[in-house]
């Protein structure tokens, strides 16, 4: 990894994410009910836990999903994400109020996004990223393009790449290796 990029990872305060696409592979069940489920990876959400349970870290995780989901919440409250907001049309808009409720600036923020609805908040954050399968516009336009695709990886590779530019990575792996 680039010196400049490592240190934007290494001083990355909060993580804003987008759900579908991001956190899952982009598909949505539907039954004649309404929206049914989300798939959840493993692995991606291990690292959310990891990154939510580091002594002195105090990393803050934001979710932004255009959608709404009943389901979203619940599993937000389950990994410890500090803010779930869900039915979203101006994600610029929740960013600016979450930066200043917690008084962290842009540049110390970091988006996770896959489609262009996703592009001003990535412009605005000092670090951005996404998937491998995000569109290519975004591609582009991302300081990391994960080597995983939305809910496959992709929010796991992230997330190490920030505790292994905070120098923490590796006490973590070692802290799990004596719990077996």
């Amino acid at each position: 990894m680039k010196k400049n990029l490592k240190e934007k990872f290494k001083n990355v305060r909060i993580v804003f994410m987008d759900v579908d696409g991001v956190l899952n592979d982009g598909r949505i069940f539907f039954s004649s009910a309404g929206e049914e489920s989300k798939t959840w990876y493993v692995r991606d959400r291990l690292g959310i836990k990891i990154l939510k349970s580091t002594e002195d870290l105090d990393v803050k995780v934001i979710w932004i999903s255009g959608r709404s989901s009943k389901e979203l919440k619940e599993v937000g409250d389950e990994l410890r994400v500090d803010e779930v907001f869900s039915g979203i049309d101006d994600k610029v808009k929740i960013m600016n109020e979450v930066l200043s409720q917690y008084n962290i600036e842009s540049l110390h923020a970091m988006y996770i996004g896959d489609d262009i609805v996703d592009l001003s908040c990535m412009e605005k954050a000092g670090i951005s990223c996404c998937p491998l399968d995000a569109a290519q516009d975004v591609k582009v336009h991302a300081d990391f393009v994960s080597s995983y695709k939305g809910g496959k990886g992709a929010v796991r590779e992230i997330i190490e790449e920030i505790l292994r530019a905070k120098g923490i990575w590796e006490g973590i792996v070692a802290d799990y290796k004596e719990t077996l």
